[in-house]
């Protein structure tokens, strides 16, 4: 549902009201919690149908995932950068580390990269969790059933968007290269793509001008503006 943008959004409104922090973030960890149980009660019940052996490991990476990213947002959210920055990074070195110690040194092949990624997103999650002491903003009673409204009303049609990219950044798996071209043309191709074609690359730097323009063009109009009345 694009929770984590929502969060991200509205918390930048209240980088000044701790109560505000403690009502948004609790609310949102609350409907996460709970959106995740009714995921895993779902999978649970049709799993019997589903014929495929990675199954659990997508459902973990799934799960885990989801708060890895929201709390990496609620860092964002919190104008704290550098744990932002910190997780992100937690996150691709344990992907990598764990990817040659599963698949290279177990060989556990599609297992060993998905239980890295899963891993690592839960490292990630916990070192935020502990980090930013996120346990603190947590207070069951400050649930907001008008804040998540509020919250899902904005963040629902930002799923278009994702879809849109996640097509890009899958449209390149469609291609093949013969194999009667030869090895060398295919590394030739793998280095442009790599370095100019790869659409995640694009996406990478537009996000980064994204973020910049999301943590400081936004929080600079809903700040000073309002002293000009606008």
């Amino acid at each position: 549902l694009q929770i984590e943008q929502g969060i991200f959004r509205y918390l930048i409104d209240c980088r000044e009201n701790n109560e505000k922090q403690i009502k948004l973030i609790t609310t949102i960890i609350r409907f996460m919690i709970i959106q995740s149980i009714a995921c895993i009660v779902i999978f649970l019940c049709i799993s019997p149908f589903i014929h495929n052996e990675y199954k659990y490991f997508l459902m973990a990476n799934l799960l885990m995932g989801i708060f890895s990213s929201l709390l990496l947002q609620i860092c964002r959210g919190l104008a704290d950068n550098a744990t932002y920055a910190i997780g992100s990074f937690i996150t691709g070195a344990f992907t990598v580390v764990l990817n040659v110690i599963f698949i290279v040194a177990f060989r556990w092949g599609a297992y060993g990269m998905l239980g890295a990624t899963a891993i690592s997103n839960f490292i990630c999650a916990v070192y935020i969790f502990l980090k930013r002491k996120i346990y603190k903003y947590i207070k069951p009673k400050q649930f907001d059933k008008k804040i998540l409204k509020e919250i899902i009303k904005y963040s629902v049609p930002l799923i278009p968007n994702m879809i849109s990219w996640w097509i890009v950044s899958a449209s390149d798996r469609t291609i093949t290269i013969p194999d009667c071209v030869g090895s060398t043309y295919k590394l030739h191709f793998m280095v442009w793509y790599d370095s100019n074609g790869n659409p995640d690359s694009w996406n990478c730097k537009d996000k980064i001008s994204g973020w910049c323009w999301g943590d400081n063009g936004y929080y600079w109009n809903s700040s000073e503006l309002s002293e000009w009345g606008w």
